[in-house]
């Protein structure tokens, strides 16, 4: 299943360290990199495993993930931090506990 579900505001997660906010809506989070800050918005939920490799973002475990891969040798899927490195590696076939926010990168408002 991709993005699905668009959740309300008050059921999202506050993230450390990264500002969430509401405009005309839609859910924001803008994160500050190394370099520059990092606006995303909530597309929705993601409960499949799989699923999670289609996404730009997602919120999992109050994390931002900017990259999930597929490991063939393991049959994960891997959830990256730009700074912590994995954060996850979840079978590729499972169905999440918590379902992961779904998030697409946005230039600005």
């Amino acid at each position: 299943m991709s993005a699905t579900n668009q959740p309300r505001a008050d059921d999202l997660p506050n993230v450390r360290f990264v500002d969430r906010f509401v405009h005309d809506g839609e859910v924001f989070y803008a994160s500050r990199t190394e370099n520059r800050t990092e606006l995303y918005r909530v597309t929705g939920t993601v409960d499949l495993a799989r699923a999670l490799l289609q996404q730009e973002a997602v919120i999992y475990d109050e994390t931002i993930c900017r990259s999930a891969q597929y490991e063939d040798l393991y049959r994960t899927v891997d959830l990256y931090h730009h700074m912590a490195g994995r954060v996850a590696s979840i079978t590729v076939d499972a169905v999440l506990d918590e379902p992961a926010i779904a998030l697409e990168e946005v230039d600005r408002l």
